[in-house]
């Protein structure tokens, strides 16, 4: 079995990034919607940035990106991709398990990043966001629904509303959810 960074580029090994499944042309809506409350100049840390979809549309509106990939070629589709767009973006090649910052963000975005880790490593991952966070900062999740009462071994982990939400407490407090259009992605922003 491969090991989470040579299975993801492996699955990166495209010239063309809307091959890749969970390519999106536009962020989704949950997070313009959230966009839309912030002032447009906070800090972000969009951690397992892909090919920086959300870094791009974050930055277009004014906040400062740190997008943040542990394979190489995301991050080059990523800085592509805001090249086009004209934005600055801060990028970084890192494990999220092994960068080593000190630096707190107003923001820290997850869509895609969460529901590759089980057991343990999602607590890890947990602590690792809490000191990303400073007291005022708001952590956005997309992630996998679970529909079923029990969540199969391979794939993506999929987790319940309240797997999610318990998982996160008592440090984070949910203030907005909602599904997308299919019930497959849960959309969260909690606060400190």
């Amino acid at each position: 079995m491969p090991s989470r960074k040579k299975f993801y580029e492996m699955l990166y090994n495209t010239s063309d990034e809307s091959k890749l499944s969970w390519y999106r042309e536009d962020a989704p809506e949950f997070l313009k919607k959230l966009a839309k409350s912030f002032k447009g100049t906070e800090s972000v840390l969009d951690i397992g940035c892909g090919t920086g979809t959300n870094a791009v549309y974050l930055a277009k509106l004014g906040f400062k990106v740190t997008a943040l990939d542990f394979v190489e070629k995301a991050l080059k589709f990523a800085e592509k991709n805001s090249k086009k767009a004209n934005v600055n973006i801060d990028f970084v090649h890192a494990d999220i398990f092994n960068w080593k910052v000190s630096q707190t963000f107003d923001i820290v975005l997850d869509s895609g990043c969460l529901h590759n880790f089980r057991g343990l490593q999602r607590k890890e991952y947990k602590n690792i966001v809490l000191k990303l966070m400073n007291s005022k900062s708001y952590f956005i999740l997309v992630h996998f629904g679970r529909k079923l009462p029990f969540s199969f071994p391979i794939g993506p982990a999929k987790r319940s509303k309240n797997e999610i939400i318990s998982l996160f407490a008592p440090e984070l407090h949910l203030l907005d959810f909602s599904l997308d259009k299919n019930g497959e992605l849960y959309y969260y922003c909690f606060s400190k």
